[in-house]
């Protein structure tokens, strides 16, 4: 190949083109020593020692004890249907917007608000109702 550089200089490879592109002083190699010489597998993207099998254990144990802790779904019949129908159907604090007098024309309201001297709430939006754009 005409042109190709076989060998590619090793000169870049110093601790100032290092610093300049912002990479640690020497490469991080993939085995890691802690205090007491037991070597463990880094890994190499984020660097965090291997969990090793204690905590592997604990977190198997936390899952199994949520999911226990997990109520099981109670399904709709006729003996709780009455309970159902009151936890589904909205309360009277609930339903209290309705009692507020909504004008659905821009003017009319303005018209209203001028007799009265109250203030305009003017609520706009844009997209669908439920926000499923």
């Amino acid at each position: 190949m005409a042109g190709a550089i076989a060998n590619p200089p090793t000169e870049l490879d110093t601790p100032e083109h290092r610093a300049l592109l912002r990479l640690p002083k020497k490469p991080i190699d993939h085995v890691k020593k802690s205090n007491d010489s037991v070597s463990r597998k880094v890994d190499p993207v984020s660097r965090n020692p291997d969990p090793g099998p204690a905590t592997l254990i604990m977190k198997c144990m936390l899952s199994a004890l949520l999911a226990l802790a997990i109520p099981q779904a109670v399904e709709p019949n006729a003996d709780n249907y009455r309970t159902w129908l009151k936890f589904i159907q909205p309360d009277a604090k609930e339903q209290a917007y309705k009692e507020i007098p909504w004008r659905n024309h821009f003017w009319t309201a303005v018209q209203e608000a001028r007799t009265l001297g109250r203030p305009i709430l003017l609520w706009t939006m844009n997209g669908h109702p439920l926000g499923c754009t």
